[in-house]
């Protein structure tokens, strides 16, 4: 039987001297919400969460002190998320429920961000997300939702990397060992150890936005396969697949190169990974061949390195931009001084005086790059 809890002024009070409320969230609560005493705690705490997450993703005194050693930012999906067209606080949480678990010291905190338009008098959802409630004898605090949505998901391990399997698939060993394989290529390359790596294998992006806690996201719908790589080692991937390359060169990216340039971190996820389901080398033909009636200004896409710019809605100019780029480097430098610069390259750098080191400049990296791609 679950315990009501009412042992918390004490220990929110001594909270509240390191944390700075911003008033200006307001929480608000469904009538399916039931008022109960364990319930009032519940909902006091939340909102002291959701005024304060905004401060800091790395740390908060209401969430779970584990989350940040495995997730490092747990809760960075709903950082800054009041902010709309209309206003920094333009959307606002609401609890829609509190739900029960198997766990009777855990509970489900559904919140949905909604914003009201004071002329239209129209509302919009941006989200709807969960969170995990734990509740213990002298207190209440917070945790990622990923843990409890894949507890009874297959768990396997190979070398440095876990894999966590969606019910919805089975295992596929060959493309572990291909994921291995690319691991072992990465670190002889970068002259790296093997980084510890958890990869959550989804069927498709919808599962993987609910396991990282979305009911409702915007994005779940833009396609059905991709994936992203997270601070931990992380790596989500929605492709129904084993080997996602792409997303695994950024887990070692932004541990080597902490001010890698994006277009240069999508450039080597893309040289190593290729991007969706094909590799570098079918991209580099399918750019090719529309090069043969196009034109392309490189340049253009250095500090636009998520301009929507795709080949037959399958190779995104800007990642192979980069990827060129780095295929160059490697040709005129080698790769021993290719890494040695890399290395070298720090937040004051900006992507002209990185290249430069390369021979790239404004005036020759279009004809550089189309001989590259050759």
């Amino acid at each position: 039987m679950r315990r009501t809890l009412f042992v918390l002024v004490v220990w929110i009070t001594g909270v509240l001297q390191a944390q700075t409320i911003d008033n200006k969230i307001r929480l608000s609560i469904s009538p399916s919400v039931i008022h109960t005493a364990e319930n009032k705690a519940i909902i006091e705490q939340l909102t002291r969460f959701l005024q304060t997450k905004n401060q800091d993703p790395y740390t908060n005194a209401y969430w779970n002190k584990d989350d940040f050693k495995r997730f490092v930012s747990p809760y960075r999906s709903i950082v800054g998320i009041e902010q709309g067209r209309l206003g920094s606080h333009f959307y606002q949480p609401a609890l829609m429920e509190l739900l029960s678990t198997d766990d009777p010291t855990k509970q489900i905190a559904k919140i949905a961000y909604i914003g009201h338009n004071t002329e239209t008098k129209e509302n919009s959802l941006r989200l709807i997300y969960n969170i995990v409630v734990n509740i213990t004898q002298d207190k209440i605090y917070f945790s990622s939702y990923t843990d409890l949505a894949t507890s009874s998901w297959q768990k396997y391990t190979q070398g440095a990397i876990t894999y966590v399997i969606s019910p919805g698939k089975k295992l596929n060993v060959k493309e572990v060992e291909s994921q291995v394989n690319d691991i072992e290529r990465l670190t002889s390359f970068f002259n790296t150890e093997q980084i510890p790596i958890t990869y959550y294998s989804c069927v498709e992006a919808k599962e993987l936005f609910n396991i990282k806690g979305f009911d409702y996201h915007a994005d779940m719908y833009l396609s059905k396969h991709g994936g992203l790589a997270e601070e931990g080692g992380i790596v989500y991937s929605a492709n129904n697949a084993e080997t996602y390359t792409h997303e695994v060169t950024h887990i070692y990216m932004q541990k080597l190169f902490p001010f890698l340039p994006t277009i240069l971190d999508e450039g080597l996820a893309t040289y190593f990974g290729g991007s969706g389901f094909y590799d570098y080398q079918w991209h580099k033909t399918a750019l090719k061949n529309y090069m043969a009636n196009h034109t392309i200004d490189y340049a253009y896409y250095l500090d636009r390195p998520y301009e929507r710019f795709y080949i037959n809605d399958e190779t995104p100019v800007p990642y192979l931009t980069g990827a060129l780029i780095c295929e160059y480097a490697i040709k005129q430098v080698g790769q021993e001084k290719f890494v040695e610069d890399l290395h070298q390259i720090n937040q004051e750098m900006d992507i002209w005086e990185i290249i430069h080191l390369w021979g790239l400049t404004k005036a020759n990296i279009n004809d550089e790059l189309n001989q590259t791609l050759l």
